[in-house]
């Protein structure tokens, strides 16, 4: 599926009808999403969010913070935040467990507060 078609996408997995399993179901279709768009290891986060650039989000990492200046999903988040936000996270997730770095995320779903924004987290505490 195409970043844009996200809400699209998620429509039709069936994610909207009930929350608490369309998020998780959101979060695993984008750590496989994200997954397949990583070709190789990364020494850093910054490495790994910079073979992301596919998704054109521009990726900023700073204080434990990954900001996506230009959100490819601002126009399904409007519809359904909650969700489109773990699929983001997800795609975030995948792409750094598949460069090899043992960091997860979470979204703040707060668009009108933190913008397109996720904490960074290591298997303990975030970074």
């Amino acid at each position: 599926a195409a970043p844009r078609d996200a809400w699209l996408w998620a429509r039709d997995l069936g994610l909207e009808d009930d929350l608490d399993v369309g998020i998780d179901a959101a979060r695993e279709a984008g750590r496989g999403y994200g997954a397949s768009l990583v070709t190789k290891p990364a020494d850093s986060p910054e490495a790994a969010l910079h073979q992301l650039a596919p998704l054109a989000a521009q990726y900023v990492l700073a204080d434990g913070e990954i900001v996506a200046r230009h959100c490819i999903f601002r126009e399904a988040c409007e519809q359904a935040q909650d969700i489109v936000c773990e699929l983001h996270a997800g795609i975030l997730e995948g792409a750094f467990q598949k460069a090899g770095l043992d960091l997860r995320t979470a979204a703040f779903r707060d668009y009108a507060e933190k913008g397109c924004s996720f904490q960074v987290l290591t298997g303990r505490a975030s970074i």
